[in-house]
């Protein structure tokens, strides 16, 4: 969490099919799910109360994961209040403990 900027929150992917999901429990709660091509809405649960739209559109979803590790590429749009706040790729490099 302390990567992301966002201390006392806990991040997880959760990789399956053709879809990505990424979930924030803590400080605050949002979950985005990630499709190539495909528009996905979500609430943005602020640490101070109140609720942000956010808008995600993937046009990267690639992984190869196995039990000894693996590889997740994630690259996408994302608006929040139906305002454009950027693009965001993300790289996981995944070990086996």
């Amino acid at each position: 969490s302390e990567l992301t900027g966002l201390k006392g929150v806990t991040t997880t992917f959760r990789v399956e099919g053709d879809t990505i999901t990424l979930t924030r429990n803590g400080g605050l709660t949002s979950q985005m799910v990630f499709q190539e091509g495909v528009f996905h809405e979500s609430l943005y649960q602020t640490v101070f109360g109140f609720a942000l739209m956010v808008t995600v559109c993937a046009n990267r979803v690639r992984y190869n994961i196995t039990e000894k590790g693996g590889r997740v590429d994630l690259c996408y749009a994302i608006e929040i209040e139906q305002a454009t706040a950027g693009y965001i790729e993300y790289h996981l490099d995944i070990r086996a403990k």
